[in-house]
């Protein structure tokens, strides 16, 4: 009898607390504008499993650079890798490459 109360008060005090630590999603850059990819051809999409996880820049024709804990905290193996270039949409548009080298 007792366990069930400290369940249900628990279960209650976890809805409560989620819900008044729950933030609407933030600007975060003040003042700025949206970025169209045609400003920024450069920028890719540095994704693991087809899941976005860094951006990187083209350098070079065959090139890209992106920060080293992008990939240290993951394997280092070409083939779950992929790169979304034009678009600046993440999760759509442009098309994808395959890494051959990291």
């Amino acid at each position: 009898m007792l366990a069930k109360k400290f369940q249900k008060m628990l279960s209650i005090l976890l809805l409560f607390s989620t819900i008044l630590t729950h933030t609407s999603a933030q600007i975060r850059i003040v003042n700025g504008k949206e970025g169209r990819i045609e400003d920024f051809p450069y920028q890719v999409s540095l994704r693991r499993y087809s899941i976005h996880v860094c951006g990187g820049s083209v350098i070079d024709a065959d090139w890209v650079v992106t920060a080293a804990h992008c990939i240290e905290a993951f394997e280092k193996q070409p083939r779950v890798y992929s790169l979304r270039i034009g678009s600046s949409n993440r999760g759509a548009g442009g098309g994808g490459v395959s890494i051959s080298k990291i």
